[in-house]
């Protein structure tokens, strides 16, 4: 029964493609549409069926793995923009793992790193994003700029608020 399925799978990969798709591409329309909580449905219903895929050859291996990293990614998104930056770092952290010069997810970290006061962890990925993608100098600039901000007004309210213990 095992090697039928894993068959079944090698020659219908297109057809198994198209059921992954489907709700990868409605979860991109609810996350333009700011539905959230149905979009991250979508995505992760997208990615458990590409992990259930068996039997594929090197190319469509591939194939599922780019689409594996896109809805990553496009999750990631997600949960930072219903403010769960821990979990996207979580799933950055995945997409990293199997590519840790994946400019995109660097970025996204670094959104969460800031996010989570983690201003060292957001410089040095930005950093890697500057050195792996010269082209983006000035968004990483404007996003150190904000990194900068961040730290400084947290400070400020740190010394405020011992400000009268010391």
């Amino acid at each position: 029964v095992r090697e039928h399925r894993a068959q079944l799978c090698v020659n219908t990969v297109d057809s198994c493609a198209q059921l992954c798709v489907r709700p990868w591409q409605e979860g991109n329309a609810l996350l333009a549409a700011g539905d959230l909580a149905l979009c991250k449905i979508k995505y992760e219903k997208t990615f458990h069926n590409l992990e259930g895929l068996r039997g594929l050859g090197d190319e469509d291996f591939a194939r599922v793995m780019a689409l594996k990293t896109t809805v990553a990614l496009n999750l990631a998104a997600a949960l930072q923009r219903g403010g769960e930056h821990a979990a996207a770092q979580a799933r950055l952290r995945k997409v990293l793992d199997d590519d840790p010069d994946n400019v995109k997810a660097l970025w996204r970290r670094s959104v969460s790193a800031l996010a989570t006061h983690e201003y060292a962890a957001a410089r040095e990925d930005l950093a890697c994003v500057a050195e792996l993608d010269p082209t983006l100098g000035g968004e990483v600039d404007a996003q150190l700029r904000r990194v900068r901000a961040a730290e400084e007004e947290n400070l400020g309210k740190e010394k405020r608020r011992l400000g009268g213990i010391l």
